[in-house]
């Protein structure tokens, strides 16, 4: 058996068998294997590893003002929601007799939530086993409950606008501790989750994993503490 490994440089490490016996490779793009049948030498079929994911967002090369627009376009659009989220907590309101419409909202908010923490655990779990295409779809779940969610949210606050706490002692400390902490990280990670989004559709994985690794827990503890808020809310108010 003759054993050929071709090394211009992209993967660390990559595996190979000599002989029967398992060898390493370093910075080996692909590895090709030789064998000899009467007399001829017959090329076996190359595997090479999978990709994380092939790009949805194009980008042509050299082109960084693009990616410059795209990232200004995300800041603005999340400075515009957070600003229209907070007039509609904090100055927006409604007359009374639409807080008896649809008042499933809240439960469904809750349920959003969740399914959105579902989905961001998966998509952990198989990015840490390397099921590229399984961890994309369990992120794209993530976020499309999150939209949901904040679709939902909006009504509700136009039909009913804030809903006070009526508790007391700890129980008030303890909901508005979780609350404040709730609104500040939905306000980071509405432009992070659309940054990391951004930078894996494209294709921009080194990025895209530095970022992930800042707004996975910030998103996991947004969508967490909604479902909180909600039972804080269930049990002293609704």
């Amino acid at each position: 058996m003759i054993h050929t490994c071709l090394a211009p440089a992209s993967l660390v490490r990559q595996h190979c068998v000599r002989g029967g016996v398992l060898c390493s490779a370093r910075r080996c793009q692909r590895v090709v294997l030789h064998f000899t049948v009467r007399g001829r030498i017959e090329p076996l079929p190359i595997t090479e590893l999978p990709d994380l994911a092939t790009p949805i967002v194009t980008l042509r090369p050299g082109t960084p003002r693009a990616e410059r627009v795209a990232l200004g376009g995300i800041l603005v659009a999340s400075a515009s929601a957070v600003t229209f989220l907070l007039w509609l907590l904090y100055f927006h309101h409604p007359p009374p007799t639409l807080a008896r419409q649809w008042i499933f909202l809240p439960q469904l908010n809750a349920l959003l939530n969740g399914l959105s923490a579902v989905a961001l655990c998966t998509g952990l779990y198989f990015i840490k086993h390397r099921k590229w295409r399984a961890h994309r779809v369990s992120m794209l779940s993530a976020f499309g409950f999150s939209s949901l969610f904040l679709v939902s949210y909006i009504v509700n606050h136009a039909l009913r606008g804030d809903t006070p706490f009526p508790g007391v002692g700890t129980a008030r400390t303890v909901y508005l501790l979780i609350l404040a902490s709730h609104v500040l990280c939905s306000i980071l990670a509405l432009p992070m989750v659309l940054t990391t989004l951004f930078f894996a559709l494209s294709g921009q994985f080194k990025a895209h994993r530095r970022l992930a690794r800042v707004t996975f827990p910030i998103w996991l503890y947004v969508s967490v503490t909604g479902v909180v808020v909600f039972v804080f809310l269930k049990a002293y108010a609704y």
